[in-house]
């Protein structure tokens, strides 16, 4: 399990009423939630988080800048480690391989 705290909630107008729009939970500061999967927007090439604690419906890719419906994810430079560590995307790299790891060992 790799477990992260939220740092930023501030999200801009547009995106809260996307949010209200959708019913779409979203990490506020200083909660704890567990990494569940990372993932990528092909047409932006940034990353985003899939975290634990919410079950939020598939929206429009339209609203994601997709073109594509998808899950919603966070991006990675609004979480830390427990430790305090500010996630880069190198650091996200790492993570992403051990998630396969453990889902490697949760399958055999």
């Amino acid at each position: 399990m790799i477990e992260l705290i939220c740092n930023n909630d501030s999200y801009n107008i547009e995106w809260l009423e996307i949010f209200a729009k959708y019913g779409i939970k979203y990490p506020k500061k200083g909660e704890k939630l567990e990494l569940l999967r990372v993932v990528k927007y092909p047409r932006l090439g940034r990353k985003g988080l899939i975290v634990s604690n919410y079950n939020n419906q598939i929206i429009p890719g339209s609203f994601m800048g997709e073109s594509t419906s998808s899950e919603v994810s966070f991006n990675y430079t609004r979480f830390n480690l427990l430790d305090g560590t500010q996630l880069t995307e190198e650091l996200v790299k790492e993570l992403q391989k051990q998630l396969k790891e453990q889902d490697k060992l949760i399958k055999t």
